[in-house]
């Protein structure tokens, strides 16, 4: 009788360290026949660098690339968005970013908590550079107050749209200046 408690007990902790070790990443779960898969991403319960809470587009550019660029390296900046604030500060920022070599892109949200990263269609826009200014310039330059704020390509030139109170303004997101 004691033997058979023993084994049972012995079982249960091999399960248990398995999917430990599964759930780790140490084990392949078998669903890929013993091939490399690319990681699926997840969350990462790490603290990130940029400071929670409201913050400026510009200030967390380095999060957003590196909560992908580990993924994929060729991974490009094609849109940035959030709801900005008066100040053109925003509590999260959503940061769009395209990978030709998995004809993937990705959507990388930072701050206010663990970083989230997930999987989007590829979205075939140019990509930003890093020539562009900062949320709150584009805000001033609007002369706008609290609304929504998006950094796009648009006609090959980085824009900045801010809409406030149901009024749509365009900033040239590399000289600055208020369009149209």
């Amino acid at each position: 009788m004691m033997q058979v408690v023993s084994v049972r007990i012995l079982i249960l902790a091999l399960v248990a360290v398995s999917v430990s070790l599964m759930l780790s990443g140490c084990i392949d779960s078998g669903g890929q026949g013993g091939t490399n898969a690319t990681p699926t991403p997840a969350p990462t319960a790490s603290p990130l660098a940029s400071p929670a809470g409201p913050q400026t587009a510009k200030a967390g550019i380095a999060d957003a690339l590196a909560g992908v660029t580990w993924l994929k390296s060729d991974a490009q900046l094609v849109g940035v968005s959030g709801d900005c604030a008066a100040d053109g500060t925003a509590d999260a920022w959503e940061y769009s970013l395209d990978s030709a070599s998995a004809g993937k892109g990705y959507a990388v949200t930072v701050p206010g908590g663990p970083q989230t990263l997930r999987e989007t269609s590829i979205s075939l826009r140019a990509p930003l550079g890093d020539a562009w200014i900062d949320s709150a310039q584009a805000v001033t330059a609007c002369g706008a107050a609290a609304g929504e704020c998006s950094l796009d390509m648009v006609d090959g030139t980085p824009t900045w749209t801010v809409v406030s109170n149901g009024i749509q303004c365009d900033v040239n997101a590399t000289s600055g200046q208020k369009m149209g």
